[in-house]
């Protein structure tokens, strides 16, 4: 059995400890409840570590463990699934600095502060793009049918992993401490992982535009006494270029930082206007 599995982490626990540390899963579930412009998801991450904190600052005095919370209730944003693995990666710390105060508060604050964007990077692409997108597809074969089947299959399929994941990467950022953050980051493996994922996510949503992108032209025009289809032309340079062209015309405005609801204003102008002129 290997030392990092799912088994062999529980057991180095003690019963009192594993306690805690499933008490602390179970409340970071509501991180995205908890969230807050000021500190982003600062609140969730000490309301989620409260548990351990109290239970290892219960023979210290009350303004350590006062410190140690607000310490957590910082600044701090993570995807879901990775938001659990710095949980456990900040519980290893923190252990470590009430039991040998080798770990200084300045180095958890700065550690923290470095998890940010690396596990963002790679909970964001896997997730978000790689994982939702490839479940996506599947429930969607069902859900364009009619079927029940196709949202029933996207909630338990796209979140069950995740309920599963939350919990081992916590026990493992607990276990390991910062050490395998630093080693993934020194080998470069974690940019190696960013990266793949990335590209393959990329190729994931290209393959989907033509499904979740629609451009219903109608309008016709003759040439030579037929009568020839705009969207014809256009399918016959490329199937699904009218959708490509919309998309790269979104993202172009995105990236000119133009107003996301005056984008979708402008897209209900231009398929009303379209519609009353016979091009839709």
């Amino acid at each position: 059995m290997s030392k990092y599995s799912l088994k062999a982490l529980r057991s180095e626990l003690s019963p009192e400890e594993l306690k805690v540390m499933n008490k602390t899963y179970w409340k970071s579930e509501r991180a995205g409840v908890l969230f807050c412009f000021s500190r982003y998801m600062g609140p969730a991450l000490a309301y989620g570590l409260y548990p351990f904190i109290n239970w290892l600052y219960k023979d210290k005095p009350k303004e350590e463990k006062g410190k140690a919370l607000l310490r957590l209730n910082g600044f701090w944003n993570c995807e879901a699934v990775m938001h659990n693995f710095a949980i456990g990666i900040l519980a290893s710390m923190e252990k470590d600095h009430v039991q040998t105060g080798n770990t200084t508060e300045a180095t958890i604050e700065a550690i923290k502060a470095s998890l940010i964007g690396p596990l963002s990077a790679v909970g964001d692409t896997i997730f978000w793009i790689v994982w939702r997108i490839l479940v996506t597809g599947v429930a969607l074969t069902f859900a364009l049918q009619g079927s029940i089947v196709g949202p029933l299959l996207f909630i338990v399929v796209y979140n069950a992993p995740k309920y599963y994941l939350r919990y081992y990467l916590q026990l493992l950022g607990y276990r390991t401490g910062s050490e395998i953050l630093v080693s993934m980051s020194e080998s470069g493996l974690m940019q190696q992982i960013t990266k793949a994922a990335g590209i393959l996510g990329g190729f994931m949503i290209g393959g989907m535009i033509p499904m979740l992108v629609s451009v219903p032209v109608t309008a016709t025009f003759q040439m030579n006494g037929l009568e020839q289809s705009v969207a014809d032309i256009f399918n016959g340079i490329m199937p699904g270029l009218l959708e490509l062209i919309v998309v790269f015309v979104m993202l172009g405005l995105l990236r000119k930082k133009v107003n996301p609801m005056l984008i979708v204003l402008g897209t209900f102008v231009v398929g009303i206007g379209g519609a009353a002129l016979g091009l839709f």
